[in-house]
């Protein structure tokens, strides 16, 4: 099997879109591994009852160089009830030299594969064998050619075995990628845009009362302003082409008020918290309608605002040093465009109206999606029509 696939390795989740032949699918996970100790996994589940949800039962058996070493593991949604979790560390960054991402994308690509399989077939397959053409991206911050070079030989420089674990049975997965593309994070966001619909401009074209389309708007100067959980980032882009040495990474996101909001619960509350919770857990907290949602989502609002603030600022100076004053829109995206939008959007406005500039901020329809999408746009140039 042939796939193009677009990753976005992000600290707090994972999202893939895979291509083959005329279809495309996608789907993300919590980036939260956890490595499961001996060699039997024990289910009263039946192989219909897993592959009903499979995205959110995966567990593999990965043996590969990529990583430090083979292991069984729990993978997103799985891992986050399972001990022995593990998710990046938002301190020490470095995507690149981490195991998780690429535990991550092989179980995720693995277990896409099975469940195509599954339902063209209605039956589990004993193996698969896939080609995989790849584009992905790491933080400005961490972003070196050699470093990028790197993960990008952990991927094509190594054959990976996956046995994905349905119920009782297992079927093994053999990925080898042929080529793989890793660049910064944010460039690639201007060509997801170019390739949305209309309605991406909703929010923008109501805040100034306009009509325009994303044609009108690609040919101009923007920034780039990618809010992740561990990073984010700030990219000059003319047209569709990002302008080289005019972006950086900066170690601001949802990941830090979150790891701020666990803190404020453990001192302020007499709940026992695991020495393993992660992010992923309280963003899960924070979901429910119950007391204990209720204060986790009062501890995230205490912790909320300084974040947006320094974030507010490196815009300002990104604005006046990446693109000299001169960016006709400011692009905001990322899952934390959505978190700090009450925080940042009028501020921020006044500040574009000050400065000749416009706010595009992607709504949160596609605000998640742009990074998974743009490396897919990306892939899909360079490895589409290659022999």
């Amino acid at each position: 099997m042939k796939k193009i696939i677009g990753t976005d390795i992000g600290n707090s989740k994972t999202e893939i879109v895979i291509g083959s032949q005329n279809s495309e699918i996608s789907f993300r996970q919590p980036s939260v591994i956890s490595e499961v100790i001996g060699s039997q996994i024990s289910t009263d589940q039946t192989i219909e009852q897993v592959m009903s949800d499979l995205y959110n039962n995966i567990t593999v058996h990965i043996s590969s160089k990529a990583l430090n070493r083979s292991a069984l593991y729990h993978i997103g949604s799985k891992a986050l009830n399972a001990p022995n979790k593990s998710n990046m560390n938002l301190s020490l960054g470095k995507k690149s030299e981490n195991d998780i991402p690429v535990v991550m994308t092989l179980g995720m690509i693995a277990a896409s594969s099975v469940k195509e399989k599954y339902e063209e077939e209605n039956e589990l397959p004993e193996s698969i064998s896939l080609s995989v053409d790849m584009a992905t991206a790491i933080p400005s911050s961490e972003y070196t050619k050699p470093i990028a070079e790197g993960l990008e030989k952990r991927f094509v420089d190594n054959r990976h075995i996956v046995v994905v674990h349905v119920a009782d049975e297992i079927v093994q997965v053999t990925i080898k990628f042929t080529n793989c593309k890793v660049t910064e994070e944010g460039k690639t966001a201007m060509l997801a845009f170019s390739t949305s619909d209309d309605d991406i401009l909703s929010e923008y074209n109501r805040m100034y009362n306009s009509n325009k389309s994303v044609r009108e708007l690609l040919s101009a100067t923007s920034l780039h302003v990618d809010i992740g959980d561990g990073t984010t980032e700030f990219t000059t882009i003319e047209g569709l082409q990002p302008i080289p040495n005019l972006s950086r990474g900066k170690r601001l996101g949802v990941g830090y008020v979150s790891d701020d909001a666990i803190r404020l619960i453990q001192s302020q509350s007499q709940l026992s918290l695991n020495s393993r919770f992660t992010r992923q857990e309280l963003q899960e907290w924070m979901k429910k309608e119950t007391p204990r949602g209720e204060f986790a989502r009062e501890c995230f609002e205490q912790a909320k605002h300084l974040q947006a603030d320094e974030i507010l600022n490196e815009t300002f100076v990104s604005f006046a040093e990446l693109s000299s004053s001169q960016a006709e829109f400011i692009f905001v995206h990322g899952g934390g465009s959505i978190t700090f939008k009450e925080n940042m959007l009028e501020k921020l406005y006044r500040f574009a109206e000050q400065n000749y500039s416009q706010v595009v901020w992607i709504d949160k329809e596609y605000a998640t999606s742009m990074n998974s999408r743009g490396t897919y746009v990306l892939a899909k140039a360079l490895y589409a029509n290659k022999k």
